[in-house]
């Protein structure tokens, strides 16, 4: 049922397929498994044996003490074998190019470059706060918005959606563009979105500072909005652990934001990568 749901959303097929052709391997795989490539249940079980051991997992918990945490580590943990530490390669972008016939009205297009990461050498909060920088629709009723995306969307159709974000992983990341709308729209749109990045990194669309301090505040409030689950906020720092022995420090990762001028967006390469290194996927509809 997720599966056959997944195929009726034409966004969600679009940044899936994006990851496949911008990464085609480790993060390249779909999350959901095809039926026409269907897992059997024989192998989940192999797989569990090898992952779920004390060797690559870590308990994180929020609000219990040591002291209430033991009797549930004595129940779960301690007949868990030791196993032998998962090794994988590092993210490797590549890049690529698929469109996606799709029965839905709605027309998708998605590109995304090399963007940064959760936490190590692949960390570029510039690219994060240019996200905040383009932005998308505004999340208040009735208004344009004031970022750069949404003032572009609202010139081509009160009905195109065009919005940027950094999508972060331990090691990598996307920067990613998507547009959704009528064809003639996103026809529009796609250009357009892909000019304005451009003009910032040739420098003949001054940012002004003003505009990067409103980018770093969306940016700083986006961070922090998104650990505030528990889950959601456990889950990058098991991961942070079991990747480099050590938490990560939240308050370094929004202070790394305040660092970012409009001098050092312009230093992004995207005037070279637009054609040249980049992921892209079109959803087609009618």
């Amino acid at each position: 049922m997720e599966y056959d749901a997944f195929q009726t959303n034409p966004i969600a097929l679009a940044i899936d397929a994006l990851h496949t052709s911008s990464f085609q391997r480790g993060l390249g795989n779909p999350v959901l498994v095809s039926p026409t490539t269907p897992h059997h249940a024989h192998q989940v079980a192999d797989y569990a044996k090898q992952v779920y051991t004390k060797s690559n997992l870590v308990i994180v918990a929020s609000g219990a003490t040591a002291d209430e945490l033991k009797p549930h580590l004595g129940e779960f943990w301690n007949d868990l074998p030791i196993g032998t530490s998962l090794k994988s390669s590092p993210s490797k972008f590549v890049g690529g190019e698929t469109r996606i016939s799709h029965s839905s009205s709605q027309n998708v297009y998605a590109i995304a470059f090399p963007g940064s990461a959760l936490y190590g050498t692949n960390v570029a909060p510039e690219l994060v706060v240019l996200s905040h920088l383009l932005g998308g629709p505004s999340p208040i009723k009735w208004s344009k918005g004031h970022n750069l995306y949404a003032k572009l969307g609202a010139g081509i159709s009160p009905y195109v959606n065009l919005f940027a974000t950094n999508i972060a992983y331990s090691d990598a990341g996307l920067f990613t563009i998507l547009i959704s709308g009528s064809a003639a729209d996103v026809t529009k749109a796609a250009p357009a979105a892909l000019k304005t990045l451009r003009d910032i990194a040739k420098g003949s669309h001054a940012v002004k500072a003003e505009d990067v301090k409103r980018a770093i505040a969306s940016a700083r409030y986006a961070t922090y909005a998104a650990t505030e689950a528990r889950l959601s906020g456990l889950e990058p720092i098991g991961q942070s652990v079991l990747d480099t022995g050590k938490v990560v420090d939240l308050d370094s990762v929004v202070t790394a934001f305040d660092k970012v001028t409009p001098d050092t967006i312009k230093k992004v390469p995207f005037s070279s990568m637009v054609f040249t290194n980049s992921g892209c996927c079109e959803v087609g509809g009618g």
